[in-house]
Protein backbone atom coordinates (compact mmCIF):
# COMPACT_ATOMS: atom_id res chain seq x y z
CA UNK A 1 0.00 0.00 0.00
CA UNK A 2 3.18 2.34 0.59
CA UNK A 3 5.72 1.75 -1.86
CA UNK A 4 6.65 4.13 -3.62
CA UNK A 5 8.40 1.79 -6.66
CA UNK A 6 4.33 0.81 -7.26
CA UNK A 7 3.45 4.88 -7.10
CA UNK A 8 6.00 5.59 -9.34
CA UNK A 9 5.33 3.29 -12.17
CA UNK A 10 1.32 4.16 -11.65
CA UNK A 11 2.37 7.66 -12.33
CA UNK A 12 4.58 7.09 -15.19
CA UNK A 13 3.76 4.17 -16.54
CA UNK A 14 -0.13 3.21 -16.21
CA UNK A 15 -2.21 4.55 -18.98
CA UNK A 16 -5.86 6.69 -18.78
CA UNK A 17 -7.64 7.57 -15.06
CA UNK A 18 -7.50 4.19 -13.39
CA UNK A 19 -11.58 3.97 -13.27
CA UNK A 20 -10.72 0.50 -14.62
CA UNK A 21 -8.78 -0.61 -12.17
CA UNK A 22 -11.78 0.75 -9.55
CA UNK A 23 -14.50 -0.80 -10.96
CA UNK A 24 -12.54 -4.51 -10.25
CA UNK A 25 -11.33 -3.48 -6.77
CA UNK A 26 -14.77 -2.43 -5.94
CA UNK A 27 -16.31 -5.49 -7.61
CA UNK A 28 -14.40 -7.63 -5.69
CA UNK A 29 -14.89 -5.96 -2.41
CA UNK A 30 -18.71 -6.40 -3.33
CA UNK A 31 -18.39 -10.11 -2.92
CA UNK A 32 -17.98 -10.79 0.56
CA UNK A 33 -20.64 -7.91 1.57
CA UNK A 34 -23.07 -9.64 -0.77
CA UNK A 35 -22.28 -13.06 0.46
CA UNK A 36 -23.09 -12.16 3.90
CA UNK A 37 -26.12 -10.07 2.63
CA UNK A 38 -27.47 -13.49 1.02
CA UNK A 39 -26.94 -15.53 4.31
CA UNK A 40 -28.72 -12.53 6.23
CA UNK A 41 -31.59 -13.45 4.47
CA UNK A 42 -31.72 -16.94 4.20
CA UNK A 43 -31.40 -17.20 7.83
CA UNK A 44 -34.38 -14.04 7.88
CA UNK A 45 -36.96 -16.31 5.34
CA UNK A 46 -36.04 -19.98 7.33
CA UNK A 47 -35.82 -18.24 10.95
CA UNK A 48 -37.93 -15.07 11.54
CA UNK A 49 -40.01 -14.34 8.69
CA UNK A 50 -42.38 -17.56 9.27
CA UNK A 51 -43.80 -16.45 12.27
CA UNK A 52 -44.06 -12.95 11.04
CA UNK A 53 -46.00 -13.33 8.20
CA UNK A 54 -47.79 -15.99 9.42
CA UNK A 55 -49.49 -13.46 11.39
CA UNK A 56 -50.31 -10.99 8.71
CA UNK A 57 -54.37 -11.22 7.07
CA UNK A 58 -55.67 -11.50 4.03
CA UNK A 59 -55.29 -8.57 2.81
CA UNK A 60 -57.60 -7.29 -0.84
CA UNK A 61 -56.75 -4.37 -3.17
CA UNK A 62 -59.73 -3.88 -5.30
CA UNK A 63 -59.64 -0.68 -7.33
CA UNK A 64 -56.95 1.31 -5.21
CA UNK A 65 -58.68 0.35 -1.90
CA UNK A 66 -57.57 -1.82 1.03
CA UNK A 67 -59.93 -3.90 2.87
CA UNK A 68 -59.14 -6.91 5.29
CA UNK A 69 -61.12 -9.58 7.54
CA UNK A 70 -59.82 -8.74 10.73
CA UNK A 71 -60.87 -5.98 13.20
CA UNK A 72 -59.01 -2.38 12.85
CA UNK A 73 -56.52 -0.95 13.27
CA UNK A 74 -54.80 -4.14 12.93
CA UNK A 75 -51.09 -4.74 14.70
CA UNK A 76 -48.50 -6.91 13.61
CA UNK A 77 -45.43 -7.04 16.07
CA UNK A 78 -41.97 -8.65 16.15
CA UNK A 79 -42.43 -11.74 17.94
CA UNK A 80 -38.99 -11.87 19.43
CA UNK A 81 -38.23 -8.29 20.51
CA UNK A 82 -42.50 -7.54 20.56
CA UNK A 83 -41.75 -4.63 18.36
CA UNK A 84 -44.42 -2.83 16.44
CA UNK A 85 -43.98 -3.70 12.78
CA UNK A 86 -47.01 -3.05 10.76
CA UNK A 87 -50.62 -1.48 11.87
CA UNK A 88 -53.42 -1.82 8.94
CA UNK A 89 -56.58 0.82 9.67
CA UNK A 90 -58.61 0.90 6.44
CA UNK A 91 -60.87 2.86 9.04
CA UNK A 92 -59.11 6.62 9.46
CA UNK A 93 -58.45 6.32 12.87
CA UNK A 94 -54.37 6.13 11.87
CA UNK A 95 -53.49 8.17 9.07
CA UNK A 96 -49.69 8.67 9.73
CA UNK A 97 -46.66 6.93 11.50
CA UNK A 98 -46.54 9.99 13.79
CA UNK A 99 -46.95 9.27 17.28
CA UNK A 100 -46.10 5.46 16.67
CA UNK A 101 -43.36 3.13 16.90
CA UNK A 102 -44.40 1.45 13.89
CA UNK A 103 -41.92 0.74 10.78
CA UNK A 104 -44.88 0.56 8.78
CA UNK A 105 -48.73 1.87 7.90
CA UNK A 106 -51.38 0.30 5.47
CA UNK A 107 -54.58 2.58 4.88
CA UNK A 108 -57.40 2.54 2.74
CA UNK A 109 -55.21 3.75 -0.37
CA UNK A 110 -51.99 4.46 0.79
CA UNK A 111 -48.83 2.03 2.34
CA UNK A 112 -46.45 4.25 4.01
CA UNK A 113 -42.80 2.95 5.47
CA UNK A 114 -40.57 4.73 7.94
CA UNK A 115 -36.84 4.70 5.94
CA UNK A 116 -35.55 5.85 9.06
CA UNK A 117 -36.26 8.82 12.38
CA UNK A 118 -36.05 11.51 9.57
CA UNK A 119 -37.93 10.12 6.20
CA UNK A 120 -40.55 7.92 5.27
CA UNK A 121 -42.21 6.81 1.88
CA UNK A 122 -45.78 6.80 1.08
CA UNK A 123 -46.93 4.86 -1.81
CA UNK A 124 -50.88 5.23 -3.50
CA UNK A 125 -51.64 2.09 -3.99
CA UNK A 126 -54.47 4.05 -6.47
CA UNK A 127 -53.46 2.25 -9.52
CA UNK A 128 -53.55 -1.62 -8.27
CA UNK A 129 -57.01 -2.68 -9.94
CA UNK A 130 -57.06 -6.26 -8.63
CA UNK A 131 -54.39 -8.01 -5.55
CA UNK A 132 -54.64 -10.31 -2.89
CA UNK A 133 -51.88 -10.57 -0.52
CA UNK A 134 -51.84 -13.27 1.97
CA UNK A 135 -49.12 -15.17 4.03
CA UNK A 136 -48.84 -18.24 1.19
CA UNK A 137 -47.90 -15.38 -1.06
CA UNK A 138 -45.99 -13.40 0.48
CA UNK A 139 -43.41 -16.76 1.64
CA UNK A 140 -43.66 -17.93 -2.13
CA UNK A 141 -42.16 -14.01 -2.92
CA UNK A 142 -39.16 -14.29 0.01
CA UNK A 143 -38.75 -17.67 -1.38
CA UNK A 144 -38.23 -16.70 -5.61
CA UNK A 145 -36.31 -12.87 -3.74
CA UNK A 146 -33.74 -15.46 -2.52
CA UNK A 147 -32.36 -15.98 -6.49
CA UNK A 148 -32.48 -12.68 -7.33
CA UNK A 149 -31.48 -10.59 -4.44
CA UNK A 150 -27.71 -10.88 -5.94
CA UNK A 151 -28.20 -9.88 -9.12
CA UNK A 152 -30.88 -7.08 -8.35
CA UNK A 153 -28.83 -5.75 -5.76
CA UNK A 154 -24.88 -5.93 -7.06
CA UNK A 155 -25.07 -3.67 -9.90
CA UNK A 156 -26.50 -1.02 -8.08
CA UNK A 157 -24.16 -1.16 -5.09
CA UNK A 158 -21.39 -1.62 -7.65
CA UNK A 159 -22.83 1.39 -9.53
CA UNK A 160 -23.07 3.55 -6.15
CA UNK A 161 -19.93 2.57 -4.69
CA UNK A 162 -18.46 3.99 -8.28
CA UNK A 163 -19.71 6.99 -8.53
CA UNK A 164 -18.73 7.83 -4.66
CA UNK A 165 -15.14 6.75 -5.14
CA UNK A 166 -14.84 8.50 -8.80
CA UNK A 167 -15.78 11.95 -6.97
CA UNK A 168 -13.54 11.05 -4.03
CA UNK A 169 -10.60 10.37 -6.23
CA UNK A 170 -11.20 13.86 -8.54
CA UNK A 171 -11.13 15.74 -5.23
CA UNK A 172 -8.12 13.67 -4.04
CA UNK A 173 -6.47 14.27 -7.32
CA UNK A 174 -7.12 17.84 -7.32
CA UNK A 175 -6.14 18.15 -3.65
CA UNK A 176 -2.63 16.12 -5.20
CA UNK A 177 -2.16 19.23 -7.54
CA UNK A 178 -1.39 21.54 -4.50
CA UNK A 179 1.46 18.33 -3.37
CA UNK A 180 2.65 18.26 -7.10
CA UNK A 181 3.20 22.45 -7.16
CA UNK A 182 5.21 22.50 -3.68
CA UNK A 183 7.40 19.41 -4.52
CA UNK A 184 7.41 20.79 -8.46
CA UNK A 185 7.37 17.12 -9.58
CA UNK A 186 5.16 18.41 -12.91
CA UNK A 187 2.68 15.45 -12.85
CA UNK A 188 -0.44 16.33 -14.30
CA UNK A 189 -4.20 15.93 -13.55
CA UNK A 190 -4.76 12.06 -14.83
CA UNK A 191 -1.66 10.79 -13.69
CA UNK A 192 -2.35 12.39 -10.02
CA UNK A 193 -6.50 10.43 -10.55
CA UNK A 194 -5.10 7.16 -10.62
CA UNK A 195 -2.35 7.90 -7.62
CA UNK A 196 -5.86 9.04 -5.91
CA UNK A 197 -7.51 5.76 -6.60
CA UNK A 198 -4.65 3.28 -6.18
CA UNK A 199 -4.44 5.36 -3.05
CA UNK A 200 -7.91 4.51 -2.27
CA UNK A 201 -7.06 0.95 -2.15
CA UNK A 202 -6.45 0.34 1.42
CA UNK A 203 -9.43 2.58 2.48
CA UNK A 204 -11.91 0.11 0.59
CA UNK A 205 -10.23 -3.26 1.28
CA UNK A 206 -10.32 -1.76 4.97
CA UNK A 207 -13.99 -0.56 4.64
CA UNK A 208 -15.58 -3.75 3.35
CA UNK A 209 -13.56 -6.20 6.22
CA UNK A 210 -14.64 -3.76 8.76
CA UNK A 211 -18.41 -4.17 7.30
CA UNK A 212 -18.46 -7.30 6.91
CA UNK A 213 -17.10 -8.08 10.25
CA UNK A 214 -19.62 -5.64 11.51
CA UNK A 215 -17.16 -3.30 12.82
CA UNK A 216 -17.99 0.03 13.71
CA UNK A 217 -15.04 2.01 13.55
CA UNK A 218 -15.48 6.00 14.87
CA UNK A 219 -14.41 8.52 12.72
CA UNK A 220 -13.73 6.24 9.93
CA UNK A 221 -13.84 9.13 6.98
CA UNK A 222 -11.41 10.96 8.48
CA UNK A 223 -8.94 8.15 9.04
CA UNK A 224 -9.48 7.23 6.11
CA UNK A 225 -9.27 10.35 4.50
CA UNK A 226 -5.27 10.64 6.29
CA UNK A 227 -4.80 7.60 5.09
CA UNK A 228 -5.31 7.86 1.50
CA UNK A 229 -3.18 11.29 1.75
CA UNK A 230 -0.15 9.79 3.15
Amino acid sequence: FYSPSLYRDVAENWKGTGFGYLILLLLLCWIPLMVKMQDSYDKFVTNDAPEIISKIPEITILKGKVSINKPEPFRITDPQTDKLILIIDTTGEVTSLDNTDAAALLTETRFIIKKNQYETRTYNLGDIENLVVNAEKINGWLDTFKYLLVPILLPFALAGSYIYRILQALIYAAIGLQFATWLKTGLKYKALMRLSVVALTPCIIMTTILETAEIALHYSPILFFFLAMA
